[in-house]
């Protein structure tokens, strides 16, 4: 639903008005906005007419569950094929590949398409933000770790941990079948950081189904030494280049940080890689 109002206020003045809108039926899975935009009337020399001065958006507390996800429930058997050090699941249409020497998730193809250059991997670390540069912040972020030549700033305590230059060492590797229609894959990894006094100890398991489904779950130990805040924690995929298009719902459209995020509306957004 979509309209407008016209308003009259004098400046310096409140006044309530009544935004004509009807709850619509509410559907499974869906959120629901109310977005009030205040456009400039006329033309004046700082701007034109129709320039937006002021937007809020709210979200309105209609929700009645989630969607469930959509399953076929005739799934496939499942074919396992091992080669050197290639662990290869393919299914109706769809191929997993492993590498058992580093346990990692290598290829994902999926109607002769390659999806992935790189599977998971953790990561914890992000460029440093402006603040986490400036020397007034080093006083206040409880610094444990400091070694000369990274400055004093917020982020030498990331440098001198060397969770920017981690090494990564597989422990185990194992798969297994459960029926003839789903494989689970378990791996086992040890993240040294940089500076060889702490690591992150984690756990995999990817549960793949017939029906080309993957369940990906993961946990994360940290062990030894370790910074007094890491600037993130998560997985990080690398998807193969053919892939450009990028769709979202959140905050958009462009980039946007907790400190400024109320800028940007939340809606559906479209770009391709190259534009964000």
């Amino acid at each position: 639903q979509e309209g407008s109002m016209q308003l009259s206020l004098d400046p310096g003045r409140t006044g309530t008005f009544r935004i004509p809108y009807s709850r619509p039926a509410e559907e499974n899975g869906k959120e629901y906005f109310l977005t009030v935009s205040l456009n400039q009337k006329n033309d004046s020399q700082w701007a034109g007419a129709g320039f937006e001065t002021e937007r809020e958006q709210m979200k309105l507390p209609w929700e009645s569950g989630r969607k469930a996800v959509e399953l076929s429930e005739k799934q496939a058997a499942l074919e396992v094929h091992q080669e050197g050090t290639k662990l290869t699941i393919t299914g109706n249409d769809f191929v997993y590949r492993f590498d058992k020497s580093n346990g990692q998730l290598e290829s994902f193809q999926t109607a002769g398409m390659e999806i992935i250059r790189k599977g998971p991997s953790l990561n914890v670390w992000r460029a440093p933000l402006a603040n986490e540069t400036d020397q007034w912040t080093f006083w206040s972020s409880n610094i444990k770790h400091r070694t000369d030549g990274y400055g004093r700033m917020a982020a030498t305590e990331w440098y001198s941990a060397g969770i920017d230059r981690m090494e990564k060492i597989n422990t185990d590797f194992t798969w297994e079948r459960s029926g003839d229609t789903c494989v689970v894959v378990t791996t086992g990894d040890i993240h040294n950081t940089g500076n060889g006094r702490g690591s992150f100890i984690t756990r995999s398991r990817y549960t793949i189904n017939g029906n080309g489904l993957l369940k990906y779950t993961n946990t994360v130990i940290p062990n030894g030494q370790m910074p007094s805040w890491l600037p993130r924690v998560g997985q990080q995929w690398v998807l193969d280049t053919s892939l450009f298009n990028v769709e979202w719902y959140g905050r958009g459209p462009q980039e946007n940080y907790p400190d400024r995020k109320s800028g940007y509306r939340i809606g559906r957004y479209r770009a391709t890689v190259k534009d964000m």
